[in-house]
């Protein structure tokens, strides 16, 4: 400070050093296929978002796929080259099977439910992950329920995640989905992006094929991934073994809409032959090929004019039938119709869906109903038929279709004929343009307009849309006006208010799980598969609840569960051995039941299991915090003067922020100088040459907690001393 007035002059000194924020430990990123991934009308694929919940996941990312079965006889060779073969490195993934048994002609056949599309594996992770303690985490889109699995898409999402500083954990569900080759890819890319190139993550990786036992015939998993994750960044990852069999998918999720079109006939035969062909049963299971109605169910047609039936008023569609193979049948009271329909402008009472897809169905009213009604019955090609759908007639001022709308051709109402007694000079429109009554304009809509005749007409603009637009209006009948009427025109080919017809696939499902019990096996079986997991998202849950109960230097580990019914595979106390401690030095951590705990993690060893540094994953989790703590702070500091009263800043800030860790338990060690130390200073981390060449040398030695992995309890007797 240069003084050269006179009088006092106020320094302040900071007398303290900058504080260490603890870093996040358990923000994982999650990389798979969404039903979507848009953030209103900003599209998010491939673009890491953040997520708190699984109904912000809904929200920018859509639903659960919708996996589709084929039913076929059960094969136990139908894996002719294994997938963890030396042959096998580009075989599909090998994935657990659904099977059910049913009566045949000569004693029980057994059947194999084969996933058709792709079997996609975030979303459930996704709800796993947060059943289990997730918090904040970040997803990465990388396609749609359309897209192929594609390695290469995900390892572009583990580029894309380079700029993002948050994520401390990368989680792959769908890694398990490729093939072999494709996924040792992939995990060996996780490995490489959270210890090489980033260095503050860590990755959980899902074992290939991790469903199968270690005697399996298709191969041992885990000598499988043991060989072909590599041994580069062991220490930044952990795997766990086996997968799961969850209850994140309830039975009523699924339904016959899951079993593919080609083999609900084979159900359908399934399910008659397990009831005796019953006729009360098999009309039933018969319901599940009946057509599909949708549409308004409504005919709107001007007084004594013909309108054409369109698919937006009815519609059929059948998973066996083509559109001419679909047939309508008229029914009900001729004279409770209201009018015709007709078929080339001929009356008909029956007609196809490709007849009405063509415009060659009409109706025409009879001039005189104020409405009507009728029944229509579709019928498929193989002579199922939905129940009687109910079809209103409406008699409305005008309908318009879109030609008319883009030539801004005017339609016309003849009101004085709906009112014999009125005055046709007295016919004004409600909310008109002036005191006249005789001109309402509607932006964007159309005019209105009174014609002397008394005859209301209206213009459409262009961008007039439907499906419908009204306008009120009075009349005098003997010199007193009446209340407003309505008039309404409506646009052909938009329906009002579109709605299935029939019992519902939710009521159809209901009842044959009420009376069939084999489609129940059926759905149990594909909820079954469903609820096979990897177990790495529920892990990342429980990283997090950890961290946050207990603190990222306790063991992910002797913790249970939730939403896992079992393991996949029970594995015994010596079969762990190999899994704990192996030559290989690659632990993998065991998933186990044990009674009356329920399922617990019963592993908590990195990858690395042989290195005495980063054997432990709490030891590993916990010096990257400490390491991305110090080096963020340590950020204030670059191009300060490479001096003493810059040295003992930094020793004290990391000093404050190491002595916090201890006394929270992340550091062993009676005193916080049995716990750390810290040295900085010239002589003692840095040379002379070090501060000529800019380089100011910290070493911060640390004692991190261990687990105690082994408890080995001694008894011995004694004499007896009174």
């Amino acid at each position: 400070m240069v003084m050269k007035t006179p009088g006092v002059y106020v320094v302040e000194k900071n007398a303290f050093p900058n504080s260490v924020v603890q870093v996040a430990t358990a923000v994982p990123a999650f990389i798979g296929h969404t039903h979507r991934a848009n953030n209103g009308n900003v599209p998010l694929h491939m673009t890491p978002w953040r997520i708190t919940s699984m109904s912000e996941f809904h929200t920018y990312f859509g639903g659960a796929p919708h996996p589709v079965f084929k039913i076929v006889p059960y094969d136990p060779d139908a894996t002719p080259v294994s997938p963890l073969s030396d042959d096998g490195a580009n075989k599909p993934a090998a994935l657990p099977r659904a099977t059910f048994t049913a009566q045949g002609p000569r004693g029980p056949e057994k059947y194999e439910l084969v996933q058709t599309n792709t079997a996609y594996a975030l979303y459930g992770a996704m709800r796993l992950f947060f059943q289990n303690g997730g918090g904040p985490c970040y997803v990465v889109s990388i396609g749609g329920y359309d897209d192929p699995l594609d390695a290469n898409a995900m390892m572009t999402a583990l580029d894309r995640l380079k700029k993002e500083a948050e994520p401390t954990m990368v989680v792959i569900p769908e890694t398990t989905r490729l093939t072999r080759q494709n996924s040792q890819k992939v995990q060996q890319a996780m490995l490489a992006h959270c210890g090489t190139v980033m260095k503050n993550r860590f990755a959980i990786l899902d074992m290939f094929a991790g469903h199968l036992s270690q005697q399996d015939p298709l191969g041992n998993p885990v000598a499988r991934f043991r060989n072909d994750i590599g041994i580069n960044d062991l220490d930044f990852g952990a795997t766990y073994y086996p997968w799961l069999n969850t209850s994140i998918y309830q039975s009523r999720d699924f339904s016959y809409e899951n079993i593919d079109p080609d083999s609900r006939q084979k159900l359908i035969a399934l399910m008659k032959r397990s009831v005796g062909q019953v006729t009360e049963l098999t009309e039933e299971i018969r319901r599940i090929s009946a057509p599909v109605v949708a549409g308004d169910f409504t005919i709107s047609v001007p007084r004594g004019g013909t309108v054409a039936v369109t698919t937006a008023d009815i519609s059929a569609r059948d998973d066996q039938s083509a559109a001419a193979g679909l047939t309508y049948t008229v029914e009900g009271d001729a004279a409770a119709m209201g009018g015709t329909v007709q078929l080339d402008g001929n009356a008909a009472d029956s007609f196809t869906q490709a007849d009405l897809e063509a415009g060659k169905v009409s109706f025409t009213h009879d001039g005189q109903a104020s409405a009507g009604r009728f029944d229509l019955v579709v019928t498929d090609e193989g002579d199922i038929a939905t129940d009687a759908l109910k079809i209103g007639v409406e008699v409305v001022g005008a309908v318009i279709d879109a030609p008319a709308v883009a030539a801004r051709t005017a339609v016309e109402i003849d009101v004085p004929a709906d009112h014999p007694d009125g005055d046709k000079a007295t016919v004004r429109l409600v909310d008109a343009d002036d005191d006249t009554g005789k001109t309402r304009t509607v932006p964007e809509i159309g005019t209105w307009k009174v014609a002397k005749t008394g005859k209301v007409s209206f213009t459409p603009e262009t961008t007039f849309a439907g499906p419908e637009t009204r306008a009120s209006y009075t009349i005098e009948v003997n010199g007193a006006p009446t209340a407003p009427n309505t008039l309404r025109v409506l646009m052909s080919g938009v329906p009002t208010a579109e709605r299935q017809g029939g019992p519902s696939p939710a009521t159809i499902d209901k009842t044959l799980r009420a009376v069939v019990p084999m489609y129940g096996d059926v759905m149990n079986e594909i909820t079954a598969l469903m609820n096979t997991m990897p177990p790495a998202a529920a892990m990342a849950g429980i990283y997090t609840m950890v961290d946050n109960t207990r603190g990222v230097w306790k063991a992910p580990a002797n913790v249970s569960l939730n939403s896992v019914v079992s393991p996949r595979l029970n594995i015994s106390h010596e079969e762990q051995e190999n899994l704990n401690v192996s030559t290989t030095g690659k632990s993998i951590n065991a998933i186990r039941p044990f009674v009356g705990e329920g399922t617990l993690v019963w592993g908590a060893r990195t990858l690395d299991g042989n290195s005495l540094d980063w054997r432990y994953i709490n030891v590993r989790r916990t010096m990257i915090m400490i390491e991305e703590s110090i080096r963020l702070a340590s950020k204030a500091y670059v191009f300060e003067p490479n001096t003493a009263n810059t040295w003992v800043t930094m020793r004290s800030m990391i000093e404050n922020f190491l002595t916090s860790v201890w006394k929270q338990g992340g550091l062993a060690g009676a005193t916080p100088e049995d716990a750390f130390s810290v040295h900085l200073g010239l002589g003692e981390t840095m040379t002379p040459v070090d501060i000529l060449e800019g380089i100011l040398r910290i070493t911060v030695l640390v004692a991190v907690t261990r687990p105690a992995e082994f408890i080995e309890i001694t008894f011995q007797q004694q004499m007896q001393k009174s």
